[in-house]
């Protein structure tokens, strides 16, 4: 299943429901596909790409931290 936001960073077209839904069926795959898709939605900004991507970098160690 891929999300319905993939390769789209229009956020309003955030599927909340498809996104659990994978990650309760294929926990592998929704860190597969969540990777995929921050990775598209920054590097579709070049001006930011590199503090976006120091931001996320610090995002996901929070997330590690925490548990």
């Amino acid at each position: 299943m891929t999300p319905p936001s993939r390769g789209n960073p229009d956020l309003s077209r955030f599927d909340f429901d498809a996104w659990r839904e994978l990650a309760l069926r294929d926990p592998a795959e929704y860190f597969r596909e969540r990777e995929r898709t921050l990775s598209d939605f920054i590097a579709e900004r070049p001006e930011s790409e590199q503090g976006l991507r120091d931001l996320q970098s610090q995002i996901d160690q929070v997330r590690a931290l925490s548990g």
